[in-house]
């Protein structure tokens, strides 16, 4: 805080020590700021990863769900949380989920990963094209938090893919 008080008879070298000691709290309270920008970084890179996580988890908790069963006979099944879950029909399908490959820091690249599944989107059917969407909701929405509104986009172009080969048919 400002002192309002009157200098009075202080020398200039008093003058330049008090303005010395107001840099150097000056200084001190943007090393502080800094600090806590950093955390804040920290914090939110936490989020993040925290967020995939539980994406993954839930993903892993669908792939578990979705597990093959005959189709007259309902299969009971744990889920991880340790629920169970009635399984009434299921089919077995190929997997499109297509795996993020990864950064030079041992992070998914999920810039690398968009485009590959960009090429996909042309050579899949319909049905597979559901399929691409659901097996990679995880990463959808991992890709939407490290770029937003591009996961929303690759979604988009997904679905109007599905529609344009549903209007053909």
């Amino acid at each position: 805080m400002w002192n309002r008080a009157k200098l009075g008879e202080q020398s200039p070298e008093d003058l330049e020590a008090l303005i010395g000691k107001l840099f150097e709290q000056l200084d001190d309270r943007e090393r502080h700021i800094i600090e806590l920008e950093e955390l804040l970084t920290e914090k939110d890179r936490e989020i993040a990863r925290l967020r995939n996580d539980l994406a993954w988890e839930r993903a892993t908790r669908m792939q578990l769900e979705a597990a093959a069963a005959p189709a007259a006979a309902p299969v009971t099944v744990v889920r991880p949380d340790g629920e169970t879950a009635e399984i009434v029909h299921a089919v077995s399908r190929q997997s499109q989920e297509i795996v993020p490959p990864e950064s030079n820091d041992g992070r998914p690249d999920y810039g690398t990963w968009a485009l590959l599944v960009a090429e996909r989107i042309e050579e899949l059917s319909t049905l597979e094209l559901y399929w691409l969407l659901a097996d990679n909701s995880a990463h959808l929405e991992a890709y939407e938090a490290a770029y937003p509104g591009a996961g929303a986009g690759l979604k988009d172009r997904i679905n109007s893919r599905i529609a344009a080969l549903e209007e053909s048919q």
